[in-house]
């Protein structure tokens, strides 16, 4: 009964936790566009549309979430088999370390999630006007 009351709650942190990651990487990613805007300035007065920068700053978004998204499920599985091993060696404690459905709804939820975030960069790049963007380098 303890355990699975210890488990929800560690449910819960966790998806409170990508929540606030979630969070950070919108706030980081959206000063990150608001310094390049002055290139994606130069790109519409190149002759490219408003669409074409819409899909590049949300294909860098998603981009980004993902790569962080499978690199921290990499990070997360590889330092859990380490600490598995360690408890097996130490204290005669087997726990077995395992990916399962739970983790991969997480990391595709987070991963939409982010996407969607990622609309808002997006959105603010293609409503930006070119004269404003120039004028900010």
């Amino acid at each position: 009964m303890t355990l699975g009351n210890v488990r929800d709650l560690m449910s819960v942190l966790t998806i409170m936790t990508q929540m606030l990651v979630v969070a950070a990487v919108l706030m980081a990613l959206l000063v990150g566009f608001l310094s390049q805007r002055c290139q994606f300035a130069v790109l519409r007065a190149m002759g490219a549309g408003r669409s074409y920068v819409f899909c590049v700053v949300l294909i860098e978004v998603t981009l980004l979430i993902l790569l962080g998204a499978a690199l921290g499920t990499l990070l997360g599985w590889g330092s859990s088999c380490v600490l598995s091993l360690w408890m097996k060696s130490q204290m005669r404690f087997d726990m077995p370390v395992r990916l399962g459905e739970t983790e991969a709804l997480l990391v595709g939820g987070l991963v939409v999630c982010g996407a969607g975030i990622g609309l808002l960069p997006a959105w603010l790049t293609f409503r930006g006007s070119i004269a404003e963007g120039l004028v900010s380098a």
